[in-house]
């Protein structure tokens, strides 16, 4: 019965998904499918549901999503939280963090869901064009990061939708002769390129061409996605002052740039809007996007309740993905509802750093000595 019941689960959040990002957005469907994932993942996973129950919340007393108990991601590092055996998971994907800190675990049955979700947001946020583009990925390749979502995002994003694609960081940091000789190719090939990784790998790269005095003016339509913060463990960059970069060393104009935004415990992925909005001749500062299998509200940090608008609060998701674990997570992250999606502003004081932003950062860092 259990078996069933997920295969139907999955099943309907894979047809929201086939139905497309412009499909049907009613909340009235999203709350039919999220009570129905409440009701399963309070049955079938232990922690989540010692969760609710000390909360004394059950599913006969829930009517609508935004009543659905956020499980905070913190939990994700001290339990399994899974709604089937964790031994018998087809992947797990695993956080970074902090040296010496516990990394979250997410325990999923199969990737099927996880990739039809990333894909079609990615090429909604991405490649609304419609192009299929060579693809230089500023990032570890799988072999060097198996447990990490990111990694297994870009992985599957190059063997669906680049045109080629390569990695450009091994055991010994960057691969900048490698690089550099790409990003000229393309340069002189006058083709576009889509160029995807993390915001402080980006750092080191930016860095390595000041120090050779390299520029790039890379053709019209070529387009960069970061992920990740802009503090690490070498330094920080504001984000406008690497935007300015991103335009003058590599040639990408900020309508261009997408921030990824993104979680370990999390099935589906946030863009900001930039290219969306370029596309659709929309001027305004871009906000994370996230697709119709998703819901975001910003709660106040002392009463947890639904923050005033306008009001910065902590970031609460709902992702009707996650169906092999919870549908509602509380973030440490900060940030602010704005029309069609929300600013992050931050980080709560006190949660501690994480990201594969800052792993990357620091073999980078190590690799420079």
């Amino acid at each position: 019965m259990a078996f069933q019941e997920h295969r139907s689960l999955k099943n309907s959040v894979l047809q929201l998904i086939a139905d497309g990002a412009t499909g049907p957005q009613d909340d009235n469907g999203f709350n039919e499918i999220a009570l129905s994932l409440f009701r399963y993942q309070f049955e079938m996973n232990q922690p989540y549901r010692a969760f609710c129950s000390h909360r004394n919340i059950a599913p006969n007393i829930v009517s609508h999503w935004t009543e659905i108990p956020a499980l905070p991601t913190s939990a994700f590092k001290e339990f399994d939280v899974a709604c089937f055996d964790p031994s018998e998971a087809h992947t797990v994907f695993e956080s970074s963090g902090t040296t010496g800190s516990k990394p979250s675990r997410h325990h999923i049955s199969d990737l099927s869901l996880y990739e039809a979700s990333l894909l079609a947001h990615f090429k909604l946020c991405i490649l609304p064009d419609g192009k299929q583009l060579p693809m230089l990925l500023v990032s570890q390749p799988p072999s060097m990061a198996p447990r990490s979502s990111l990694v297994h995002m870009l992985e599957t994003v190059r063997i669906e939708l680049a045109a080629e694609g390569d990695y450009y960081i091994d055991n010994q940091g960057l691969r900048l002769d490698s690089i550099f000789e790409s990003l000229r190719r393309q340069e002189e090939a006058l083709q576009p390129v889509a160029i995807l990784g993390t915001t402080l790998a980006f750092v080191h790269l930016l860095d390595a061409c000041q120090e050779r005095t390299l520029r790039f003016s890379l053709p019209q339509g070529s387009r960069l996605m970061d992920t990740g913060g802009y503090k690490g463990r070498s330094r920080e960059v504001p984000k406008p002052e690497l935007r300015r970069l991103y335009s003058s060393v590599l040639g990408i104009p900020p309508t261009h740039v997408v921030n990824e935004y993104g979680m370990t415990e999390m099935g589906s992925q946030f863009y900001d809007t930039s290219l969306l909005d370029h596309l659709g001749g929309i001027a305004r500062e871009p906000r994370k996007r996230g697709a119709p299998w998703t819901r975001t509200t910003v709660v106040d940090p002392e009463t947890m309740t639904q923050a005033a608008p306008g009001r910065t609060g902590l970031l609460r998701h709902y992702d009707l993905t996650n169906v092999d674990s919870v549908i509602a997570l509380q973030t440490d992250d900060l940030g602010v509802q704005v029309d069609n999606g929300f600013e992050i502003v931050g980080r709560a004081a006190g949660a501690g750093a994480r990201g594969c932003s800052i792993s990357v950062d620091t073999l980078l860092s190590q690799a420079r000595g």
